[in-house]
């Protein structure tokens, strides 16, 4: 059977997709299910599936913004393993991702997977470790060879600092690809591999209104990440910059501007103070 390719937003197509991603953790679940039925405004996402009535018997899909994407929810019914569903969906969706314009593709999977479906088209990993007690890794796949090679090799020190939304997931998955995460005791192979859990749980703390999330980027490229938490009581609140060595400009202090508004007068950042050294100060008083 051919795959059916779907463009996000498709409502109707919900309660099947929702039967085949139930035992996926519930933030990406409900990530997808939002991008599904109300879409993400500058997100350009779409979802493969091979139909039987009403019913998906393999899908996949892939969140994208601008030229950069993470593949996610390549899945099989088990009861039809082994009949070519899962290659025919990544090809769909692959032929899609390259006919249109996308350059960087991400994937976080279990490691028994990279060499008998994701390497066969042309994916290499990034990242080996364990999570959930198995062996996992990250993958990426790009036509571009040398220069440009991810997206993080085509930027410059100019950037723009703006809210982060949830179309951003591919760009905040990439610069955790590339980038250490936010305990920087942590090793990127490990932080590397919780990326796509990590991105979901701060796009819906920032929808909630349980913190401020802002991004710095440069021409296209997410290169930076704040959060500010905005559920404390008090005059004292926690913040966050990524990268912890090299803070892209601007970011630090966009931050501290949102905790004044918010009417912070003491800001913490506890991540800052267990990187060694910490070139930034552990604590700071947003200006008045």
């Amino acid at each position: 059977m051919k795959p059916l390719l779907i463009i996000l937003p498709s409502a109707t197509r919900w309660s099947s997709i929702a039967a085949l991603v139930q035992d996926e953790p519930e933030s990406i679940r409900g990530d997808l299910q939002a991008r599904v039925e109300r879409g993400a405004d500058g997100a350009r996402d779409a979802f493969a599936a091979v139909p039987d009535g009403s019913l998906f018997l393999s899908a996949g899909c892939i969140r994208r913004r601008g030229s950069v994407g993470v593949l996610g929810h390549v899945l099989t019914r088990p009861e039809h393993r082994r009949r070519g569903y899962c290659r025919s969906v990544l090809q769909t969706l692959l032929s899609w991702f390259d006919m249109s314009g996308g350059k960087w593709l991400y994937v976080t999977t279990p490691a028994d997977a990279a060499g008998f479906l994701f390497e066969h088209f042309g994916f290499r990993v990034l990242h080996r470790g364990q999570r959930d007690g198995r062996s996992w890794v990250t993958m990426l796949r790009t036509l571009t060879h040398g220069r440009g090679a991810t997206p993080f090799e085509h930027h410059d020190s100019r950037t723009t600092i703006r809210p982060a939304t949830r179309a951003d997931w591919p760009l905040l998955v990439a610069l955790l690809q590339h980038r250490p995460g936010a305990d920087p005791r942590v090793p990127i192979e490990e932080s590397a591999l919780a990326a796509d859990v990590t991105v979901a749980e701060l796009l819906h703390q920032a929808e909630s209104g349980l913190c401020k999330l802002l991004v710095a980027v440069s021409k296209g490229t997410i290169v930076g990440l704040g959060t500010l938490a905005t559920d404390r009581e008090g005059h004292r609140s926690y913040a966050m910059v990524l990268p912890h060595d090299t803070p892209p400009e601007g970011l630090r202090a966009a931050l501290l501007e949102a905790a004044r508004r918010a009417g912070y007068e003491q800001i913490d950042f506890p991540m800052q103070a267990l990187r060694e050294p910490a070139p930034e100060p552990a604590s700071e008083t947003p200006s008045a």
